[in-house]
């Protein structure tokens, strides 16, 4: 459905998206995931019609868009701040879209009603949107970009200002929704958990640069790259040698079956784990309680290792023994 095409975008001298290539399917949701400044929202922007782009093609079907203006592409953005007009109330803000298209007054107002149930704001129409909750401002923000059935959603990290519990909860609810319109979606991100939870395929965006597009898990089970890894949140990086199904680490030698040779992996923090049996020896450097577990950094041959633990709490200094998941190691590409 939509195709990008060597995009690129300046802003003078700075390269905020360097050739960009993203395809988007009938009915898929994509994530571009990365950092802060990594030009996410100036992807969205130009795919709007909001930015120029400074070199590339971005296609519907297709058709070139070009220069063509952002209202009739089709296309519905929720941002992260709302972007709620606050003279209006709930049911006019979802309106206007609809108002803009010349749509007839009663059957504009049944769209309205229909959008409002499926985003869970039945009998809302006449409150303002100062009564709101972070959590419900969005919702209407969302009913308004599903009022004139776009044919392409994007929404730029649209829970972001939300709280944890709001957040997980509308996740869930936009999944189903996204699910149940068959609507192609691009959902932009910094939060890999969002990214996961939502998309069918995943692609990494850093200083403008695309590192990798996949489904998600192949994505976190096959980084392309170490700044692809450590953006994911893979910790305990390292090179090891595998002889004779023994891998040497830096922090001791584990038994596993990998290829023979040198590899750089990645171990998940949960992948390492206390164990009195264990063949590592470590001691506890630090330990620090994070969402109902423990992270814990150990020393062993003078390398840091990460891991996590429900408890009981390690003590800072102890000695402890280590066993380490192998089939977990996630191999990088040199």
């Amino acid at each position: 459905m939509l195709e990008i095409v060597d995009l690129t975008v300046k802003f003078g001298d700075y390269v905020a998206l360097d050739q960009i290539n993203l395809e988007l399917r009938q009915g898929e949701t994509l994530a571009v995931l990365g950092p802060s400044g990594s030009g996410k929202s100036t992807l969205l922007r130009a795919i709007a019609g909001l930015e120029i782009p400074d070199g590339g093609e971005i296609r519907w079907e297709g058709a070139v868009l070009g220069t063509r203006a952002p209202h009739t592409r089709g296309f519905g953005l929720v941002f992260q701040d709302y972007a709620l007009f606050p003279h209006l109330d709930i049911g006019a803000n979802v309106r206007f879209g609809l108002e803009i298209a010349g749509l007839e007054e009663e059957i504009a107002n049944r769209r309205v009603a229909e959008v409002l149930e499926m985003v869970g704001l039945s009998g809302f129409h006449d409150r303002s949107t100062e009564t709101l909750s972070g959590g419900e401002r969005q919702r209407v923000a969302l009913a308004r970009a599903l009022a004139p059935n776009p044919r392409l959603l994007m929404f730029d990290e649209p829970v972001a200002a939300l709280d944890q519990h709001l957040r997980a909860r509308l996740l869930a609810e936009l999944a189903d929704i996204l699910h149940d319109l068959s609507t192609p979606a691009i959902y932009v991100t910094h939060d890999q958990t969002e990214a996961f939870a939502l998309a069918d395929r995943v692609a990494v965006l850093s200083e403008g640069r695309l590192l990798q597009v996949g489904e998600p898990e192949r994505v976190w089970r096959n980084p392309a790259s170490i700044e692809v890894a450590t953006f994911l949140g893979l910790e305990n990086i390292a090179e090891v040698r595998v002889q004779d199904n023994v891998i040497s680490t830096p922090w001791g030698a584990v038994k596993g079956t990998m290829a023979p040779g040198t590899h750089r992996i990645a171990i998940p923090a949960a992948s390492v784990q206390l164990d009195p049996n264990g063949p590592i020896s470590a001691v506890v450097v630090r330990s620090i309680f994070v969402d109902g577990r423990y992270r814990v950094e150990l020393q062993a041959l003078n390398r840091t290792l990460v891991t996590e633990v429900a408890g009981p709490r390690p003590l800072e200094g102890s000695k402890v023994s280590v066993t380490i998941e192998t089939e977990a190691m996630v191999v990088i590409p040199s």
